[in-house]
């Protein structure tokens, strides 16, 4: 019977304690997330991604919080958890009743150990992870949105050694330009492909009309050309 009421005991400690610190842990990171998502906020609000990509992009800016909102939660839970307990006069019933304070301890301390192991996990495991998917989300949002950005009639000299010009742009899954001017101002002993050291000046392309796709892996617009 003894054995059967320690362990009701401990069940009961555990529970307490384990309500108040998932609130706590929620709030702590619904708190620092939006301090912290600032910047996705600017990435969304520039960029033409679909509902499924922004809701990816905010999940995977989680992972890297909870290393610290976990620790917070914990201690919450076991400060609210045994502080009620205590105003509610069940730990002076429980040594009334003959049971030690050392019954209490060790709830406390397994669900701390949970506590200590899952934050260890969110470091290690997720939060690598989470860095690598948002790199590569926001990687694929910029690609996106420089194809579909590139202001028309002006000339853009933001890429490097290349001068574009578009007339027109017409968003949309593919963006189109038209026309195109491309003029590659690349020193000739620094060319890598095409004439290279052959010619001399700028190397001029022009095309009456430009398919812009992202290749993300490589970094680049892949820009397919007619006429």
């Amino acid at each position: 019977r003894e054995a059967a009421a320690v362990g009701i005991l401990g069940r009961y400690v555990f529970r307490e304690v384990l309500v108040s610190s998932v609130l706590g842990t929620f709030l702590a990171t619904f708190v620092t997330f939006l301090h912290a998502s600032d910047k996705l906020f600017e990435q969304v609000a520039a960029s033409n991604a679909s509902l499924a990509t922004i809701v990816t992009l905010f999940s995977w800016a989680i992972p890297p919080i909870l290393p610290l909102t976990i620790p917070f939660g914990v201690l919450v839970g076991i400060l609210i958890g045994l502080g009620r307990l205590s105003s509610d006069g069940e730990i002076i019933a429980m040594r009334a009743a003959g049971v030690s304070s050392r019954k209490v301890i060790g709830p406390v301390l397994f669900f701390a150990t949970i506590g200590v192991a899952l934050a260890a996990w969110a470091s290690i495991g997720l939060t690598p992870k989470a860095a690598r998917e948002t790199a590569r989300i926001i990687t694929a949002m910029n690609a996106n949105r420089l194809s579909a950005e590139i202001p028309p009639r002006v000339f853009d000299e933001d890429f490097p050694n290349r001068i574009l010009y578009v007339g027109e742009v017409t968003v949309g899954k593919v963006p189109v330009w038209k026309p195109v001017l491309i003029v590659d101002v690349t020193p000739p002993e620094k060319r890598t492909s095409g004439l290279k050291d052959k010619a001399d000046g700028p190397l001029v392309t022009v095309a009456r009309e430009g398919i812009a796709i992202s290749d993300t892996r490589a970094n680049r617009i892949q820009l397919s050309m007619k006429d």
